[in-house]
């Protein structure tokens, strides 16, 4: 037995109420405007921001404060650049106060089981502030955060008292992969 099957297929006409002249110049005026439509989405794609490719600051050591270190390559991080603690194992025990980023930039470790930083009960480990007008924005990876600490200056808490883990000072701030814990 066999079987046909019969489509309707779309009309590709237009109405009645368009004119003939007009129904024959649709493809042509759809052809002119073309390279209007591409130009524009072009500019628009190209006004879409990418990444910076940045620096890559790399952590060689567990000290405080040095070549090699946490604080010195988050001191040399230009805005965009990485910093990349993911050879770091250990403790970072901060002696010399807080790490001070104040520009955009990326940190990573190898894990918050394979890197802490300490902040000795001493002081804060982290704060993210802008030194200009530009909002800076911060991610950090990889690390325990622990052992912070802040103190009122007068005998009570006050906004610039809060976080002694990592005090973010209106930034756009993310942590992934963290273990922030025992901090005051």
């Amino acid at each position: 037995m066999k079987t046909s099957i019969t489509t309707k297929r779309p009309s590709r006409s237009l109405p009645r109420s368009v004119s003939l002249s007009a129904r024959r110049n649709i493809p042509r005026a759809a052809a002119l405007f073309w390279p209007a439509i591409l130009a524009v989405l072009t500019v628009a794609i190209g006004a879409i921001p990418t990444p910076a490719s940045g620096a890559t600051q790399v952590v060689s050591n567990l000290a405080d404060s040095g070549p090699g270190s946490l604080r010195g390559a988050i001191g040399l991080a230009s805005s965009g650049d990485t910093v990349d603690a993911t050879g770091a194992s250990g403790k970072i025990l901060l002696t010399t106060g807080e790490i001070s980023v104040t520009n955009s930039m990326t940190i990573l470790g190898p894990g918050p089981a394979t890197l802490a930083v300490d902040g000795n009960s001493n002081s804060r480990i982290f704060t993210v502030y802008r030194q200009g007008t530009t909002l800076i924005s911060v991610f950090i990876s990889g690390m325990t955060v622990t052992n912070g600490f802040t103190k009122s200056r007068i005998g009570l808490p006050t906004i610039g008292d809060a976080g002694g883990g990592i005090f973010n000072d209106q930034q756009t701030l993310t942590v992934s992969n963290m273990i922030i814990i025992g901090n005051k």
